[in-house]
C-alpha cells in the first residue's frame, strides 16, 4: 500500500508538519530583509559626527551566522573628529562576535580611485588598515576635510554571532 505522504501525483513528499519545521522553518530567515543599523563611530575615545554625510549599516542573520555590509561617505559638514586616534566603527548591536571576523573593505575617491582596506575588530567594533597597516584616522590614508567630500569606505562580512 503507497504510504499516503509520499505521493508525488498529488504533490506530497512528505508532511506539512515535517516540511514546516524541518525545511521552510530553517530557510525562511534567507528570505527576510536584512535590518538596518547606523553604526557609531569614533575616533579613539571620541564620538565622532557625520554631519550630512553617509554613515550606514545593515545586518541579516541566518541560524548563528551574521552576514553585514558598512558604508561611510564624506560629507561637505561632516567635521575632522577632534582626537587623532584611529576610527572605529560598530558591529550591529546584540549581535555579539565569537571569536574572529575579517573581510574585505576598501576606500573609494569620487574619481574612483580605489585604496583597498583590511577590517579588524576590537570588541564591538571595526577598524580599518591601509595597506601599509596604518589605522584610518583623520590623517590616514589622507587628511580628511573639505577635500575628501564623496570620499567613501565600503566594507562586508560575515562572523559568529553568539545571539
Amino acid at each position: 500500500m503507497p504510504d499516503p505522504l509520499v505521493s508525488p501525483a498529488a504533490g506530497f513528499f512528505v508532511d506539512k508538519p515535517f516540511w514546516d519545521s524541518q525545511v521552510y522553518g530553517q530557510f525562511a530567515d534567507l528570505y527576510a530583509p536584512w535590518t538596518a543599523y547606523t553604526p557609531a563611530w569614533r575616533a579613539g575615545a571620541v564620538a565622532a559626527t557625520i554631519g550630512n554625510g553617509t554613515l550606514a549599516g545593515k545586518y541579516k542573520k541566518i541560524g548563528k551566522l551574521l552576514f553585514w555590509a558598512f558604508r561611510f561617505v564624506w560629507g561637505s559638514t561632516t567635521p575632522v573628529p577632534t582626537d587623532a586616534g584611529i576610527w572605529f566603527f560598530g558591529f550591529p548591536p546584540g549581535m555579539p562576535i565569537v571569536g574572529d571576523q575579517a573581510a574585505p573593505a576598501r576606500c573609494t575617491s569620487p574619481n574612483g580611485n580605489q585604496l583597498p582596506l583590511g577590517v579588524s575588530q576590537s570588541g564591538t567594533d571595526m577598524w580599518f588598515t591601509t595597506p601599509s597597516d596604518a589605522g584610518i584616522s583623520r590623517t590616514v590614508p589622507y587628511t580628511w576635510g573639505g577635500s575628501t567630500v564623496g570620499r567613501t569606505i565600503t566594507a562586508s562580512g560575515f562572523y559568529e554571532t553568539s545571539a
